[in-house]
Parts: structure tokens; sequence; C-alpha cells
């Protein structure tokens, strides 16, 4: 459900009554926060697929794995190849939860490193279906790429408004690439 009480709570479940030897979750981070301690407490090995914030492996938590990379790492990345392709005014548009916040300090902490000038910046609610209000801010101002943070639920809308609209300004960025 991808609340991190709820997620603690089936954690509990799965390490005490079901004795399980291994848990594979959470999906998002926020829950992985959560329900890690849980598992750290009963020295049981969590390998989370999905969840991305740096916190979850600088905390010294030596039971807990991820198989995705940093928010950090992706962000980095980012900026990396919009330098490389000579974007200067980007749109940062990401999630209004933990997902897209973290990724936004990262960003707007390190886009000067990298020439890079953070001209428009706007939220979202994963549930949110029309960015026709986001898309035409982006559309009439004058950046050179969209840097988006979020899940695919959301963004999926938000690629399909962008060729609706005929808005053909480079699109990349992280959460959504499942």
């Amino acid at each position: 459900e991808g609340t991190a009480q709820k997620s603690v709570t089936v954690a509990q479940k799965l390490v005490n009554q079901e004795k399980v030897d291994i848990v594979i979750g959470a999906q998002n981070s926020a829950c992985t926060l959560a329900n890690m301690l849980v598992t750290q407490e009963a020295g049981i090995v969590q390998i989370t697929p999905g969840s991305s914030s740096p916190s979850i492996t600088q905390q010294g938590n030596d039971w807990i794995f991820r198989t995705s990379i940093s928010d950090l790492t992706a962000a980095t990345t980012i900026m990396e190849y919009c330098n490389e392709q000579g974007y200067k005014n980007i749109a940062l548009v990401h999630s209004s939860g933990d997902f897209g916040l973290t990724a936004s300090q990262a960003i707007n902490e390190r886009a000067s490193d990298y020439d890079l000038t953070i001209a428009l910046e706007e939220q979202f609610n994963d549930d949110d279906v029309d960015f026709t209000t986001i898309l035409h801010k982006i559309a009439s101002s004058d950046v050179d790429a969209i840097i988006c943070w979020g899940y695919f639920g959301a963004t999926s809308h938000i690629c399909q408004q962008m060729v609706q609209n005929d808005i053909q300004i480079p699109l990349m960025g992280y959460g959504f690439n499942n």
C-alpha cells in the first residue's frame, strides 16, 4: 500500500509469525526506512528491489541490501548527461512525495556543479492525471530539457500529454523507467 506504518506491520508479521529467512521489499524508500529496523533487529536479510533513498545504505544496517541505484547516483548521472548534451536551463518536475523531494534537493544542491540552472520547478501528486498546466508552463519557458522524477503512473500521463501537445523538449528522469 506504500505506507510506512502498514509496511512495518507486515514486516513484523513476516518476521515474528511467518518466521521468514529473508524479506524482499519494500518498493518505496519510506516503507523500507521504516521496516528495515524490524528485519535488522531480527537479524534477517532484507533486499529492497526499488528503494533508492541514499539514507537506506548510509545507516550502517548490515542486514539491508538495495538492488537499484540511489537517487543521488541517478541524479548525478542525469545531470552529467545534460551537461554533455549542452542542456543548461532545466525544468525539474517531480513527485511531491519523499521520492521526488529527495531528488529535488539533490539536484538543486548540485546543479551548478554541472553548469545547469533549474529554470523551472514543478511538483505533482503521484495520483495526478492532468499535467496541462505544468506542461504549458514548461512549453512557454526557455528550458533545454526536462528532468522528471516520479513513478510510472503519473509520468506516463506526462509523456502522453507531451506528445498530445507536441512538446518536443528532451525528457529524462528516474522512477518511471519500469
